[in-house]
């Protein structure tokens, strides 16, 4: 296990494509040598926004759709903060990326 993950049980499904994800995420992260303290995790709801409650790191968890919007807005609050914002087709594409 990575040491950007924690020990919080996952309540994805079996088989769910989530678990790659945050695996390939993880291991992303390892390779870039950040701290936890420099890394932010946006989201927005479903099975992909429960993605940062397993990595330790902080994050916004945040409503249907707005997760690109959130996650612009922790960067300006924060500038040397590293962002990352994730979620599904319906967070990023079918309402997110039109707004």
């Amino acid at each position: 296990m990575s040491g950007w993950r924690n020990d919080r049980e996952m309540t994805w499904c079996p088989g769910c494509g989530n678990f790659g994800i945050l695996e390939a995420l993880a291991n992303a992260l390892e390779e870039l040598e950040l701290a936890p303290e420099q890394l932010a995790v946006v989201s927005g709801i479903g099975q992909s926004g429960k993605l940062p409650h397993y990595l330790n790191c902080s994050y916004l968890h945040g409503l249907h759709g707005r997760a690109l919007a959130h996650a612009l807005g922790v960067r300006l609050a924060h500038p040397k903060l590293t962002v990352i914002a994730v979620g599904g087709d319906g967070d990023m594409y079918g309402e997110g990326g039109n707004h």
